[in-house]
């Protein structure tokens, strides 16, 4: 999710400085909108990962 969010601000640079115009608009609407998703996903699947990772350490501790 990390790569795509950084492949979508490429994406914006890329409307930014190719295109003119309505053309611009949507690549920059298109491509501002997955970068968006993209790295909330990343922040919401990260703090999932470290908390799921910090109860099994909880857990392995308990058992022993």
């Amino acid at each position: 999710m990390v790569l795509a969010a950084i492949y979508s601000a490429l994406g914006i640079l890329q409307a930014a400085s190719l295109f003119t115009g309505e053309r611009a608009l949507r690549n920059f609407n298109f491509w501002g909108t997955l970068m968006c998703v993209a790295f909330a996903c990343s922040v919401l699947f990260g703090f999932l990962a470290f908390r799921a990772s910090r109860q099994a350490k909880v857990g392995s501790r308990e058992a022993v």
